[in-house]
């Protein structure tokens, strides 16, 4: 079953650039994981700092798989410190 997340991330407010630069690099080898539909960054124009992470995988052990990988964990480590929110939303297709 395909799955989509939903990851809106706040970063503080010195730390813009480096949260910015963080979800850029994170995109592509994880665009080229095999379980990988979609993963997109958007930005919230109304609030600095702001940005929406689109993501669909194949299925659950994909989303798994993208968890447990060097460049999530990187990304993770990343952002440790530099934001004030973080707040997944895990969906599944309606019935």
């Amino acid at each position: 079953m395909t799955i989509a997340i939903v990851a809106t991330i706040q970063a503080k407010p010195d730390h813009h650039a480096a949260v910015l630069a963080a979800l850029q690099a994170v995109i592509p080898p994880s665009r080229a994981e095999a379980a990988c539909i979609e993963y997109g960054l958007w930005a919230d124009p109304s609030v600095a700092g702001k940005w929406v992470m689109l993501e669909r995988w194949q299925d659950q052990a994909g989303v798994q798989q993208h968890a447990a990988s060097a460049h999530f964990q990187a990304f993770t480590r990343a952002l440790d410190g530099l934001v004030d929110s973080v707040e997944i939303a895990q969906l599944q297709p309606a019935s």
